[in-house]
């Protein structure tokens, strides 16, 4: 009759830590365009160094704030452009 044999546990792994320059990043992406897209390159540079978790927050955070910073300037240029052809029409009419 042979003893029955004791079980191992292999021991818990350390789950990954997540980025916190990440998440700053997708929600400043959202919040303040700029502060995204600067604190996203920086969580990448970060994680790339470290190899922590966060890699697709960073990148969501940068797309968001390259795409609001770009349709902001978009919105700007075109009511500067009615700005100025309102102003411009209002002293075309005087004599």
């Amino acid at each position: 009759m042979s003893l029955p044999q004791p079980t191992t546990f292999a021991p818990p792994q350390p789950t990954p830590r997540t980025n916190v320059l990440s998440i700053v990043a997708i929600i400043a992406g959202f919040m303040a365009p700029i502060a995204g897209i600067i604190t996203g390159h920086m969580a990448l540079r970060q994680i790339a160094r470290s190899g922590e978790e966060g890699r697709a927050l960073a990148l969501t955070g940068l797309i968001a704030g390259y795409v609001l910073t770009g349709l902001s300037l978009i919105f700007f240029a075109v009511w500067l452009t009615m700005m100025i052809s309102i102003v411009g029409m209002s002293l075309a009419g005087r004599p």
